[in-house]
C-alpha cells in the first residue's frame, strides 16, 4: 500500500510527496519542493549524481500548476 501511494505521489496523483523526511536536510528539501511547486519560473537544481535532482524536478512539476504541460528535464 505504501509503494502504491509513493508511485501515485511521484506521478502527481494524490498530491502527496513520496519522501519520509526525518533529517533536517530532507525536511528542507520537502519544504523547498512545497514552496516551488507553483512557481512561475525556470528552476535549476544542482548537485552530485544520484541525489534525487530528477525526482525533485519531476515532483515540482507534477504537483504544480503546470502539471498538464509536458515535463522537460535537461541534463547539463
Amino acid at each position: 500500500m505504501r509503494e502504491n501511494a509513493a508511485l501515485k505521489a511521484a506521478s502527481g496523483v494524490g498530491g502527496g510527496l513520496p519522501f519520509i523526511a526525518k533529517s533536517p536536510r530532507m525536511r528542507g528539501v520537502v519544504e523547498a519542493i512545497e514552496k516551488l511547486r507553483d512557481a512561475d519560473c525556470n528552476i535549476l537544481i544542482t548537485g552530485p549524481t544520484g541525489t534525487g535532482k530528477g525526482l525533485s524536478a519531476r515532483l515540482i512539476h507534477n504537483l504544480g500548476v503546470r502539471r498538464e504541460n509536458p515535463f522537460i528535464g535537461v541534463n547539463c
